[in-house]
């Protein structure tokens, strides 16, 4: 898989975890509690064999920065949740209101 970074753009990471929703909790006070800079939308929910969380950064600096503050989560979980990562090259987030976020690095691709 490529990972080189295409001009302007964001970063997702994927986890999912073989946990319980409770666990999750542990997780979900680190994102809401704490200044998440680059973050720009967070999205959990459970599965069949756990929970899943969806990020998406402004880049991949940015979430190699909040990583080492989930690290000691992530590593006390019985197994360890092993992270699928892209570089986003559109993404589309709708706001209350008819607003949008647009992200598109097509124009850079070859």
């Amino acid at each position: 898989m490529d990972l080189t970074t295409p001009p302007g753009a964001a970063f997702a990471i994927v986890h999912d975890v073989a946990a319980s929703w409770r666990d999750y909790r542990c997780l979900r006070d680190i994102v809401d509690e704490g200044d998440a800079p680059g973050l720009i939308v967070h999205a959990a929910g459970a599965t069949d064999e756990g929970f899943r969380t969806i990020d998406v950064w402004t880049g991949q600096l940015l979430w190699q920065a909040q990583q080492r503050r989930l690290d000691h989560v992530l590593s006390s979980l019985a197994v360890a949740p092993v992270p699928r990562q892209f570089h986003v090259r559109h993404l589309v987030v709708r706001l209350p209101g008819g607003d949008r976020f647009v992200i598109s690095t097509e124009e850079t691709l070859p």
